[in-house]
Order: structure tokens, then sequence, then C-alpha cells
């Protein structure tokens, strides 16, 4: 369908024939973003939607090198949001949150036969994502440890 349309209304086919191709577009397109809201801070937001931890270092540098900061001055507009599916890459949620930046979960809402087809898209777009379980597992394993230990430390203080 997309590409049916493209090819009447006379554009490059949007349909990327690799995961590496499809990665770097949207990296490109959030440069694009951060750029204008660079220029514009205070005015513009982003939130960047990803499970892909290349996605949000490339987005961090980009705004380290662009001035932009982790959240804006005022708590409220501008600044640079980053979100996953609930469930879904959740150690870079908390990285992220550790590092001063403003991270949220999402959770599809709505009647089983539209939500499960969206949650199925997400599988499979992020079915690399299942390589990656068991780093995930250890890292929130040393979390819940380092939480503990100061936890414990904090009691005998």
């Amino acid at each position: 369908l997309m590409v049916k349309r493209a090819r009447r209304l006379g554009y490059a086919d949007p349909i990327h024939d690799t995961y590496e191709d499809t990665s770097a577009n949207f990296s490109e397109c959030v440069d694009l973003v951060l750029e204008h809201l660079a220029e514009h801070q205070g005015k513009t937001s982003l939130m960047v939607a990803t499970h892909n931890r290349e996605s949000i270092e490339g987005t961090v540098r980009t705004m380290e090198r662009l001035g932009i900061p982790a959240a804006p001055r005022d708590g409220l507009r501008g600044g640079v949001n980053f979100a996953q599916l609930l469930g879904m890459s959740d150690y870079l949620t908390f990285s992220l949150a550790h590092h001063g930046l403003r991270a949220f979960k999402y959770v599809p809402y709505g009647p089983l036969g539209e939500v499960m087809p969206y949650l199925l898209r997400r599988a499979q777009e992020n079915s690399e994502l299942l390589t990656k379980v068991d780093e995930e597992r250890a890292l929130l394993l040393r979390e819940i440890f380092l939480r503990a230990r100061d936890a414990v430390l904090l009691k005998r203080a």
C-alpha cells in the first residue's frame, strides 16, 4: 500500500529493505528534530520512543553536542523524553532515569482485536531484544542487589 502510494505520488519507497537502513533513517530523523529543538529550546519537545540502545545512545550524544539539557528548566516544556513499551527494555528505562533523563513506559489500551496486532508488530520489530534477555536479567539483578545493599547501609547509619 505504501509502495503504491509512493509511486503514485512520485517519491521514493518509504519502506526500508533492512533493519540497519530503518535504524539509520530513525537516527537521521531524530537528529533533524533535535537540531530544531536546539534552536527553539523551551518551545519544542521530543518523545523518542525506542527499545534500541544504540538509538538512545545516539540521541543522548546528539543532545550533548547540541547543548540540549536532560530536562527543561521549568520541568514542563521543551526537552527530550524517552519512552518504551511497558515490559520491554526496562534496563534502558532505569538507566535513562538514573542519568537524569525523563523516561516513560506506555501501555497500549483498547479492544483486544486492535491491541494484539500492535503488540505483535512491536514484538516482531524488536525480535533482536530476545537475544538480549540474559543481559537485561543480569542488569536487573545487579540493580536489585545495589538497592538492597543501599537499604541495608542506610538502615545501619
